[in-house]
């Protein structure tokens, strides 16, 4: 998710133009649900399975050129919570629902549907038909690019969607259920701060995206930005 420069100063001055991307994330906490003992069960609706629904939009950025077009980014691109731009940015949403196992040893997790919401927003060049084809070959890389390192973001919230359903079967049994509920709860928490995590080691990794061609124009010292 590269976002618009953050003014930093270790070269002394404010230098927006050779910022690099930085990439983030929205994190959400999914609600907690249970149900005990009642016969038959039944899964709540979208919850019947695990599932991942994924979706793409885009939005339009306009300029003549790559300055034109990054000062476009820098005012309509998609914000975070602290009200910064982005160029590429990966919404993710965890939500679950367990159902509880009772025998001799106590209360458990005995299953869990875990439900992940994928929304990735990448720009559209509006004016990128009035650009030299070479301009729109580099467009054309860097959008590519983008769109790989966003991938990376998601593959991660997928894969932390993963480990969290195998995990909350896992946990030992509770002497109550509410008690149970609670360890899920604690779990869920420290799986998602794990997963944070993985997403700032991703962009150390990757220098936010520049390794993986997220510069534009191509060839650019800092990207262009």
């Amino acid at each position: 998710m590269p976002m618009i420069p953050i003014p930093r100063t270790d070269r002394g001055r404010l230098a927006l133009v050779l910022h690099l991307v930085l990439a983030g994330w929205i994190l959400a906490a999914g609600a907690a649900s249970a149900q005990q003992g009642q016969a038959p069960f039944k899964w709540p609706e979208g919850f019947e399975r695990s599932t991942t629904e994924r979706q793409n939009i885009t939005y339009d950025v306009r300029g003549a050129t790559p300055a034109d077009v990054w000062a476009s980014i820098r005012e309509v691109g998609p914000r975070d919570s602290n009200n910064r731009r982005f160029a590429g940015w990966t919404q993710w949403h965890i939500s679950w629902y367990v159902r509880y196992g009772q025998d001799a040893s106590g209360c458990r997790l005995a299953e869990a549907h875990i439900r992940t919401r994928i929304t990735i927003t990448l720009p559209v060049w509006a004016d990128r038909g009035s650009a030299s084809p070479d301009l729109q070959k580099s467009w054309d890389g860097f959008i590519s690019a983008l769109a790989l390192h966003e991938d990376g973001h998601a593959s991660r919230a997928i894969d932390a969607a993963a480990v969290l359903e195998r995990g909350f079967t896992s946990l030992p049994p509770q002497p109550t259920c509410d008690a149970a509920l609670a360890e899920g709860r604690a779990y869920f928490a420290a799986q998602l701060e794990e997963l944070k995590k993985a997403q700032v080691e991703y962009d150390r990794s990757t220098n936010h995206g520049m390794t993986q061609g997220v510069v534009f124009p191509a060839g650019k010292p800092g990207g262009g930005r």
